[in-house]
């Protein structure tokens, strides 16, 4: 409701004026106590104060300001200002979207997402890698996350895949889980408690996720754009099982990717796709 109700311009241009009545002396000493050669801008909230408080002192054509739009394709109108350098595009549907927010050509750049120069480089063999990381080198594995702060709906799922990956009727696993809980740690706590039917590890806040996407054959996570990136030069089939309001891609993109997607707690469902 939040999102959707201050999309419109007549409604979000008044809160920031608001803000920035609050925060823009906070914004401008930073300013002068760093002295940036150049301003990049990562968030949808962080165009319209900064880019006031340079404006108010004279700054806008001696200190670029650069937006770089992490969301792939649906965005907050709240990404896109007139008075950017650069407004870097991670898709050819949200330059669209910058140009009818009023952002001349000569302001936009299309160049995808940034990731993490890790994953240009190649990786170690996967049971090389399932071996570092204590799991299993033969069975089929999943990779369980929920972005750096471990959202979203990991246990339930978790619960799921391991009943669905279980063969009771051999008495043995056919798939392992990889969960990453990021900097949750009661979540991390909570599943390391568990007595799982299959191998599952579970991991804190990890440094080297294309090694762990490296060792797994598919990834469950929430719509979080970098994740999608990540796993898509990974090659890995991805799966979504939560998302926030404007993180929707478009479905001729879900197509080119091959991606699986369920907006919803049908947990059961999802761990039944993830064995077929």
């Amino acid at each position: 409701m939040t999102y959707y109700g201050t999309a419109p311009r007549v409604i979000h241009q008044p809160h920031f004026a608001a803000t920035a009545t609050f925060i823009a002396r906070e914004v401008a000493k930073g300013l002068m106590k760093y002295q940036p050669d150049v301003i990049i801008s990562v968030h949808p909230l962080m165009q319209h104060v900064p880019l006031r408080v340079l404006r108010s002192r004279g700054l806008l054509d001696k200190i670029p300001f650069t937006t770089v739009i992490t969301d792939l394709s649906t965005c907050h109108p709240t990404w896109f200002h007139k008075l950017v350098t650069r407004c870097y595009c991670p898709s050819a549907e949200v330059t669209k979207r910058a140009l009818k927010a009023g952002l001349k050509p000569s302001q936009i750049k299309v160049y995808g997402l940034p990731v993490r120069p890790s994953f240009a480089k190649p990786v170690p063999p996967k049971d090389e890698l399932r071996r570092e990381l204590g799991m299993d080198e033969y069975l089929p594995a999943v990779l369980l996350m929920g972005g750096g702060e471990g959202m979203g709906p990991i246990e339930a799922t978790a619960r799921a895949l391991d009943n669905a990956l279980y063969d009771e009727s051999l008495g043995e696993p056919r798939g392992q889980i990889l969960i990453i809980c990021g900097r949750n740690k009661k979540l991390t706590n909570r599943l390391q408690s568990i007595n799982w039917k299959i191998p599952v590890q579970v991991k804190g806040f990890v440094t080297k996720m294309e090694e762990c996407m490296g060792a797994c054959d598919c990834i469950i996570t929430k719509a979080g754009p970098g994740t999608i990136a990540e796993a898509m030069i990974r090659g890995l089939p991805i799966i979504l099982n939560g998302h926030i309001a404007g993180q929707v891609i478009s479905s001729a993109t879900c197509c080119r990717v091959c991606m699986i997607l369920f907006f919803g707690s049908e947990f059961f469902t999802l761990a039944c796709n993830v064995v077929q």
